[in-house]
């Protein structure tokens, strides 16, 4: 017990035991001053003495001030001091001041618990710093090295700036703290008004970190293992790629995340009330599910979208170069997207509008959108890929020639071939086409109205409202090329056979090709003068025979020849060939651009594809009727985390409305006969007109339709 206003203990070493205050009960000493180090002291002011200077001395001690088995202490104002180099301050009771508590250790400072009164302070300045509770309406903490928390902060404003923290997962409580503080908790806690934290290199959260107002924390690497949660805003400032959150991190305003270096999510929760904003200075990678009930805005020199983004207001996305999407991109609200490049494999969602602004958009899957679509690109890319095969079989043809002249006069050859493996294909093409629809209107470049862009569609642009673009149009079905100089090459002749004949007689032969030699190489050789022109011209009269009996080598030749190749008397000169002609096989689902309303489309140029046929004289028919459905159903089945995450609850909007379009290839179609088109026209039976619109080329839908439909069906056109 001390009788006096002060308690001064100057020393190069400190050892305490046992408690220290004022005897009288009720009375607190004005200040506890413990300096300890090799120092020279002015004590002209006895309550607060002020160190002249210091030397350090060789023989080391752990501790300038050591209250390891010391009880309370009970000040006004309680100043520690060890200025010896790597001395540390040690004190295992509890430290009571009603104003202040002051530290100033070259090493370590290791307190089991300080607590001062309302609108006091705790300024502890140290090499590391461990304590069990600090409670004060002002903390302030500094460390060269690491600060730990075993237990409690409780304060207003929180101040930390060390190397290395630590909010430890365990407690390390006396009973007397306990009993003291009234506490009783497993995890180690930080509740404030507000927190600022800043490291250098680390910072680890295993407990529970709450402020009524703001945190912001500063740190070259984040681990969060516990719970972080503030009642304003959280903000997080990474200066290296090193983010862990295994925990939660939840703000009743905003969480701001901004990486210096790349950014990368793999586990944990983030939610924040009003907006989750994270930004990263290079890549950010999206591995987990993030999901807020609120906005989500995203920003980064490249975005990688692995795992499900949901949003349950607005999504933002902003890349200054790449943005790519493997996963599903939802939001409740209006979806933004803008980069350079924004490549989409998987889906784009959004229950509102949805915008795309990039130089160049490569859609690989689903853009989707209850209401409109909004697109500026220089380049639009709305892929297919190419799916199932062409089945192919074989079938052998024999043909007969003959001539009348040979080497001799009253000579006659008769030439015999068997041509093999003739090829015929099966089309079993397919293809696995992008999608962009809208529940109302897709507008592409309508900002910019720039009809000098390019739009390249092998999939399916659908809108149940209008489609307005700008930028010239490439809109081609997938197909498979296959030339004729490839399919010769792998049919095959079984020898050429000639006889010459004197009457009945019998009176020479020969044969060429007979060891299953292409029938592209038998083409060639008869083509030339190497063998006598009875000879080619039998041989060639045995081919043509051959073709007449077979349709599919008949259409190759056409190809390579033409079609009136049965009129040549010799094999057509090479020069004459087309070996570069193709065979196209287009895929079963076309590409679309449909429109349930107004089809505005604005280009310099326009290009349909068309289908190839094997012959010009009977070219296949490419005009059809297709469907255009509206249907979120394949939406929904392909992301079940999203329904199951329990943030939203998405209602099936299917619109079982059907649009048609009809485009007439004019290429092959009579346009003052319209031939053909009454048997297409059929499919149009005990349909609901009210219900969709036929749309297509103007000679069609005026005169074609207003002739024969409101004729035959009275629809009501518009």
């Amino acid at each position: 017990m001390v009788d006096g206003d002060y308690f001064n203990v100057i020393s190069r070493g400190i050892d305490l035991a046992g408690s220290i205050a004022h005897y009288q009960s009720g009375k607190n000493l004005s200040d506890i001053n413990f300096i300890a180090g090799l120092n020279k002291v002015d004590l002209s002011t006895p309550n607060a003495p002020k160190i002249i200077a210091s030397k350090q001395k060789d023989e080391k001690i752990d501790y300038g001030i050591d209250g390891k088995y010391l009880g309370s202490m009970y000040a006004n104002t309680v100043t520690l001091i060890s200025t010896e180099e790597g001395v540390g301050v040690r004190h295992s009771g509890v430290i009571r001041g009603i104003e202040d508590v002051i530290v100033k250790v070259k090493d370590k400072a290791e307190f089991q618990a300080i607590g001062v009164n309302t609108n006091g302070s705790v300024k502890i300045d140290a090499k590391d710093i461990k304590t069990s509770l600090i409670n004060a309406d002002t903390i302030d903490l500094k460390a060269s090295g690491k600060v730990t928390n075993e237990g409690l902060y409780k304060g207003k404003q929180i101040q930390i700036n060390a190397n290395n923290f630590e909010n430890a997962k365990q407690t390390n409580l006396s009973q007397e703290t306990k009993d003291i503080f009234k506490i009783n908790q497993e995890n180690s806690s930080i509740f404030a008004d507000s927190l600022t934290l800043n490291t250098l290199d680390k910072t680890s959260n295993f407990g529970f970190i709450n402020a009524l107002n703001d945190i912001k924390v500063g740190t070259n690497s984040f681990d969060n293992q516990g719970e972080i949660s503030a009642n304003k805003d959280i903000s997080l400032m990474l200066n290296d790629d090193a983010f862990i959150n295994n925990g939660k991190i939840l703000s009743q305003n905003d969480i701001q995340i901004q990486a210096n270096k790349d950014l990368t999510l793999n586990h944990g929760n983030l939610y924040a009330q009003n907006l989750l904003h994270i930004k990263s200075l290079n890549d950010l990678n999206i591995n987990s599910k993030l999901e807020n009930t609120s906005s989500i805005e995203l920003d980064a020199k490249n975005i990688y979208v692995k795992n499900l983004v949901a949003s349950g207001k607005e999504l933002n996305l902003h890349a200054d170069e790449n943005l790519v999407n493997d996963a599903y991109l939802f939001s409740n609200g209006d979806l933004r997207a803008q980069a350079t490049t924004l490549t989409n494999n998987s889906t784009f969602n959004s229950l509102n509008n949805l915008y795309l602004n990039a130089h160049t958009i490569h859609n690989n899957a689903l853009i989707f959108a209850d209401k409109d679509i909004n697109i500026e690109a220089n380049i639009l890319n709305n892929n297919a890929n190419l799916t199932g095969m062409l089945e192919t079989s074989t079938e052998y043809s024999q043909g007969f020639g003959q001539v009348g002249y040979g080497d001799t006069a009253f000579k006659r050859w008769n030439m015999e071939v068997g041509v093999t493996g003739i090829v015929k294909y099966n089309n079993l093409l397919d293809s696995k086409q992008a999608s962009i629809q809208a529940g109302k209107d897709i507008n592409i470049n309508t900002q910019s109205q720039d009809n000098a862009r390019q739009i390249n569609n092998s999939g399916k642009i659908l809108a149940q409202g209008n489609i307005v673009s700008f930028g010239n149009i490439d809109n081609k079905s997938l197909s498979k090329e296959i030339s004729v100089g490839e399919i010769l090459e792998q049919i095959r002749v079984n020898g050429f056979f000639a006889k010459e004949y004197l009457g009945s007689w019998n009176t020479n032969s020969t044969y060429y090709f007979v060891d299953h030699e292409s029938l592209l190489d038998a083409l060639k050789y008869f083509s030339t003068t190497q063998a006598k022109n009875h000879q080619r011209e039998s041989a060639w009269n045995a081919l043509k025979d051959a073709a007449a009996k077979n349709s599919a080598l008949n259409q190759y030749f056409s190809l390579l020849f033409g079609s009136d190749y049965a009129s040549k008397r010799f094999v057509p000169d090479q020069k004459e060939w087309n070996l570069d002609a193709k065979i196209v096989f287009k895929a079963k689902s076309e590409a679309v651009i449909a429109s349930k309303g107004k089809l505005d489309l604005n280009a310099k140029e326009y290009n349909q594809d068309l289908v190839s046929s094997l012959d010009k004289n009977f070219a296949l028919l490419d005009s059809d009727l297709k469907k255009a459905t509206n249907s979120q159903d394949l939406i929904l089945n392909s992301i079940p985390d999203l329904i199951n995450s329990g943030l939203f609850t998405l209602e099936n909007k299917t619109n079982d409305n059907i649009t048609y379009e009809y485009t007439t290839n004019t290429s092959i179609i009579d346009e003052s006969k319209y031939f053909g088109f009454l048997s297409i026209l059929n499919q149009f039976k005990n349909k609901n007109f009210n219900e969709f619109i036929v749309i297509g080329d103007p000679f069609l839908k005026i005169s074609l339709l207003t002739q024969c439909m409101q004729t035959h069906y009275n629809p009501i056109l518009n």
